[in-house]
């Protein structure tokens, strides 16, 4: 699945960072550079399972446990921006 931004966070990367603004929560945060690296990928439409497969075989050493709980990570850390309404699920044209 992939997602869009909403359209009441305004964001920025700086440096390996980025640092978000929730208009509608009051809310500001800064993403660590792993989390950055997701939530870039992410805001640039890929897939959230191809963003955590991508980062499981880069950082998993080959260990097929290790890269099962990255790619389980990088898929809590978008359920959880999705929870908290700063990422929606991207409507596809064909199921409109």
């Amino acid at each position: 699945m992939s997602y869009t931004v909403n359209d009441t966070v305004v964001w920025t990367a700086i440096g390996d960072e980025v640092r978000m603004y929730d208009m509608t929560a009051g809310s500001f945060r800064t993403l660590n550079a792993t989390a950055a690296l997701i939530w870039n990928r992410i805001a640039d439409g890929q897939e959230v399972d191809e963003v955590g497969a991508d980062l499981a075989a880069a950082h998993g050493g080959g260990d097929p446990q290790e890269e099962q709980v990255i790619a389980g990570d990088v898929r809590r850390f978008v359920d959880a921006l999705v929870a908290e309404e700063i990422l929606t699920p991207k409507v596809r044209a064909d199921s409109v």
